[in-house]
């Protein structure tokens, strides 16, 4: 995903970031950061930061989500 900074255009009032992200779906921050290293999750980058809409926190998890970013759920 390509960089974005304030005021460029991006609306980002619907964006949240991983945290909010993960806290709201109950998972680590983490398995959303390798979902976005896989491509499975588009995110924007914010800064330094990423952050997620809920449309693609939905989309996301609608596709299995969690449970294929989740190694241990492999087991």
């Amino acid at each position: 995903m390509d960089p974005v900074r304030p005021g460029q255009g991006h609306d980002t009032q619907d964006h949240v970031t991983l945290r909010e992200a993960a806290g709201r779906v109950g998972i680590r921050p983490a398995t959303l950061r390798q979902a976005i290293a896989r491509g499975s999750l588009r995110a924007t980058k914010v800064g330094r930061d990423w952050h997620v809409t809920q449309r693609q926190l939905d989309a996301w998890r609608a596709t299995g989500g969690a449970r294929r970013s989740c190694s241990r759920c492999a087991r």
